[in-house]
């Protein structure tokens, strides 16, 4: 994720600091992991099935985006 951030500076000619890399970086991972556990919650399941189902959804929605 952090390269995504580097380049996202470099297309766009920005900068951001350590600290803000890190708390959007921090950002990132806490609502992942919220989706995930919320996912295990519903279908009461592993974090790790969980975890796929929300990665598959996310395919989804993409392709259905298309």
């Amino acid at each position: 994720m952090v390269s995504y951030f580097e380049q996202v500076q470099n297309n766009t000619n920005f900068y951001w600091d350590e600290d803000e890399i890190d708390s959007k970086l921090h950002d990132k991972i806490t609502l992942a992991a919220l989706n995930v556990y919320k996912e295990s919650e519903k279908t009461k399941t592993h974090l790790r099935n969980a975890a796929y189902i929300v990665a598959m959804e996310r395919v989804l929605d993409a392709m259905k985006d298309r």
